[in-house]
């Protein structure tokens, strides 16, 4: 609503007043008023003001890279963080974030985690650490109940020690390279100068074992997730309706 659109309420108002319509000026106007006050108050709040946001700057520091300058953060995450700090002071006015109303627990689903996994051989679930500590803390708090139930539920069953997460991408023998086929152990004889053709035939080094084309390997590759920096790295999820 504009400043226009105020005054023509305000002079509507005082018009029906006149014609002996039962409404009471004052109250529109009164109402007006109020309006335009939350609307200077949010503006506040929200930091458009001429000079740089430093709390953006400063969350950046604390909680994203604090060896990049704020000045050459990308435009994109400066918009992160600005949204951030606008977050940031509008729980401050109101004296805490805003928190998401129990709406009650989902009704029990047979063998939810199997269908959770669909169609793949995956025999675990692995999470970003970065990725977790980056959700609020309200679902974190959640989350780590849930965990520390399950650990309760099967403290008696062995388990292994650790475990060693490697990162990278499942591709199809045809899609790979000839130095990706061979840091998997797969040797390819065969190949014509397009590539793969009819006479390709793959051999896995470890057994000897024939693969086809189509065959899938696992191809080790870099994190595209920043790692977790002592609880320091923060990626926004996305923006909720009822999120701050």
């Amino acid at each position: 609503m504009t400043e226009i659109d105020l005054d023509a309420i305000e002079t509507a108002a005082r018009n029906a007043a006149r014609i002996g319509s039962g409404i009471d000026p004052g109250v529109t106007t009164a109402l007006v008023a109020e309006v335009r006050r939350l609307r200077a108050r949010v503006t506040e709040l929200e930091g458009k003001t001429n000079g740089p946001d430093t709390l953006a700057a400063w969350l950046h520091w604390r909680f994203g890279t604090p060896a990049e300058p704020w000045s050459e953060v990308p435009d994109e995450d400066k918009a992160c963080w600005e949204h951030q700090a606008r977050a940031v002071r509008r729980a401050v006015a109101r004296d805490g974030f805003k928190t998401t109303a129990p709406t009650g627990q989902p009704e029990p689903e047979a063998e939810a985690i199997h269908g959770h996994f669909g169609l793949s051989y995956a025999n675990y679930l692995v999470l970003p650490r970065t990725l977790l500590q980056s959700m609020d803390d309200a679902w974190q708090t959640q989350f780590v109940a849930l965990l520390n139930e399950m650990a309760d539920a099967f403290q008696r069953v062995p388990q292994a020690e650790g475990y060693e997460v490697t990162t990278g991408q499942w591709m199809d023998l045809a899609d790979m390279t000839e130095s990706q086929l061979y840091a998997v152990g797969i040797d390819v004889e065969g190949d014509d100068e397009d590539g793969p053709g009819t006479e390709t035939r793959y051999h896995r080094r470890s057994d000897g074992a024939e693969l086809q084309h189509h065959d899938r390997a696992f191809v080790p590759g870099p994190d595209p997730v920043p790692h977790y920096n002592r609880g320091r790295t923060y990626i926004a999820p996305a923006v909720r309706s009822d999120a701050v």
